[in-house]
């Protein structure tokens, strides 16, 4: 199957353009427990599009999704909802609901 990832999509995203869905890959992926067990963990990470990468996270909802083994580094995912906010000095898209594409074993595209 050949994968169709958004040309552009990551430097779209970054620039504020909103993107109706994009395919992308996600390179890295890093669960972060709090310090406070009754707050949820969180999956920060980098997403790409061949060409431009970036930093991310998942909402709490989608990091369930890691921790249980179901999305991996490498997976290509549509994005159907996201936002871009600032971190520091450092934009990260957080990734609000997103859909399973492939999940690839140590690829990039």
């Amino acid at each position: 199957m050949a994968l169709l990832i958004t040309a552009d999509a990551v430097s779209k995203i970054f620039m504020d353009t909103k993107l109706q869905s994009a395919v992308i890959q996600l390179i890295e992926l890093v669960v972060v427990h709090n310090k406070d067990p009754s707050r949820p963990a969180r999956c920060k990470g980098l997403i790409s599009d061949g060409l431009h990468s970036g930093n991310c996270m998942l909402t709490s909802d989608l990091t369930g999704l890691v921790e249980q083994g179901e999305v991996k580094p490498f997976a290509v995912v549509k994005l159907s909802s996201y936002m871009v906010s600032v971190v520091g000095n450092v934009k990260v898209c957080i990734i609000m609901a997103m859909e399973l594409v492939e999940q690839l074993s140590g690829a990039r595209c």
